[in-house]
Parts: structure tokens; C-alpha cells; sequence
């Protein structure tokens, strides 16, 4: 719907707009440069499954993204920051992982997960980006790594937020129980 209203707006057709070649995603593909430090030859194309236009990055640039993202004093990134941190139940939903750890630390994380077992966040005051990526594409898992990474940044960069990282809403999503076909508890992830 987005990228739609987006080529509505610009006056850009909306026939193709999925594709590599229309504006939008070539407006898009030029942000995602700019954001990330990445050059537009060097970031790796590929199409979703919803068949858009998809980027491949080094996890690097993704954090950097997000550093930047959670540094930013563009009004248009200030105002979606602010969105996120302030409405984190949009942009995920109820009991999900990214509405807990933001609603845990209220304007002080920004956190969303991605396809196949990616996740980024960064930390607002100390402007460290994050970004995992578990290889098997495990969405299971990603919440958990976050949490985990999360808490053992907290204590040197933002020790205000190790108390938020322990609250039982994110501690749910870091230790996940793994269940037999009785319902039993046989391990955790």
C-alpha cells in the first residue's frame, strides 16, 4: 500500500512499481546507498515474496542504517523514530518482540525484526546500531539473539537499561521453551 501511495504522490505509474527498474524502488534503492554507506553497485538485488525489488547488505552496513536512523536529525526520520518509539504496538503488535523491547525501554530503543532471521535495532543515546542475522533463517531465534546482545550492551553503553532488558515482557522472548507433542517442556531455545 505504501509504495503505491508513495508513486501516487509522485506521480510516478503505479503499474510495475515492484519492479527494480520503476522510480519507486530505484528512489529506494538510492536511500537504502545513502543510509547504509553502501554503493548502489555493490548492494546485492534480488526479489521478495511479495515481488518487490529486495536488497542484500553486509550486517555492517545494516547496524550503520540504524546508527545513523536512531542519530538522525531529518525531520522525516525524527518524525518516524518518534512514531515507532512512541506507538511500538504498530509496529509489530501485542506480546511481539520488537513491541516489548521498545515498550520496555520507552524512547530509548528502536527495534524491528526482518525476513529469515533478521533483526536491527539501535540505541537512541548511545547510537549503537545492531543487526543480526541467524543464517538458517530461524525467526524463532532472532528475538532471542537480540535480547541477549541487547543485554550485554546495556551495562556498558546504557546501564539505565539493564533493569529494562530483564522485565518479564522481554524475558519471554529470550528464553523460549521448546515443547514435545504432549505439551512437556524439553529444552529451551
Amino acid at each position: 500500500g505504501v509504495m503505491l501511495a508513495i508513486s501516487l504522490h509522485r506521480g510516478w505509474p503505479t503499474h510495475g512499481y515492484e519492479r527494480l527498474e520503476h522510480p519507486l524502488q530505484q528512489r529506494i534503492l538510492s536511500e537504502v546507498s545513502r543510509w547504509t554507506g553502501e554503493s548502489v553497485e555493490s548492494i546485492g538485488l534480488g526479489v521478495d515474496g511479495c515481488t518487490a525489488a529486495s536488497f542484500a547488505l553486509p550486517l555492517v552496513a545494516m547496524a550503520r542504517a540504524y546508527a545513523r536512523f536512531g542519530r538522525s536529525a531529518e525531520p522525516a526520520m525524527v518524525r518516524i523514530r518518534n512514531a515507532m518509539m512512541a506507538h511500538p504496538w504498530l509496529v509489530a503488535g501485542t506480546a511481539r518482540s520488537c513491541t516489548d523491547l521498545m515498550a520496555a525501554a520507552p524512547g530509548r530503543l528502536v527495534a524491528k525484526l526482518g525476513a529469515d532471521g533478521i533483526y536491527s535495532a539501535v540505541l537512541i543515546r548511545s547510537g549503537i546500531g545492531v543487526a543480526l542475522k541467524v543464517e538458517d533463517g530461524d525467526m524463532r531465534a532472532s528475538p532471542a539473539t537480540l535480547v541477549s546482545i541487547l543485554r550485554d550492551l546495556a551495562p556498558r553503553y546504557e546501564p539505565d537499561l539493564v533493569d529494562a532488558f530483564a522485565t518479564p515482557a522481554v524475558d519471554r522472548h529470550a528464553r523460549l521453551a521448546i515443547h514435545s507433542t504432549r505439551g512437556q517442556v524439553t529444552g529451551y531455545l
